[in-house]
């Protein structure tokens, strides 16, 4: 679904009116399913990644709030590392690949190729 469709503004006007007669605590709870909805009118097949680290996010939120001292930083680095996991992942797996079979074959080890890199469109 596209800014510009106008599918887009009713999914949007929709939101909208239910954002305003909804309680705060369950505001979020539609904005966040919304989120996943517009997500998913783009590309359905993300969909689980998404909403996987969401979760994750989510709940690693909670711990960091719990948590005192150095712990919060622990918490909160490993909430970066799993985002950033995800971000490199899908930006630099094929630069990756393309490298290490270029110093592979530079070294005269053409025969260990790297495993083919999965094709996917970006999220």
């Amino acid at each position: 679904m596209a800014f510009d469709s106008f599918s887009f503004l009713l999914f949007f006007a929709a939101v909208l009116i239910l954002d305003r007669a909804l309680a705060l605590r369950w505001r979020k709870v539609l904005l966040l399913i919304a989120s996943w909805l517009f997500y998913a009118g783009w590309n359905p097949y993300f969909l689980p990644m998404l909403i996987a680290t969401s979760t994750l996010d989510w709940w690693l939120g909670g711990r960091l709030m719990a948590a005192a001292g150095s712990a919060k930083k622990s918490w909160l680095m490993l909430s970066l590392l799993s985002n950033l996991g995800v971000l490199a992942y899908f930006k630099y797996r094929f630069f990756i690949a393309e490298n290490f079979d270029s110093i592979l074959h530079t070294h005269w080890l053409a025969a260990l190729k790297t495993p083919g890199v999965i094709s996917w469109a970006l999220p």
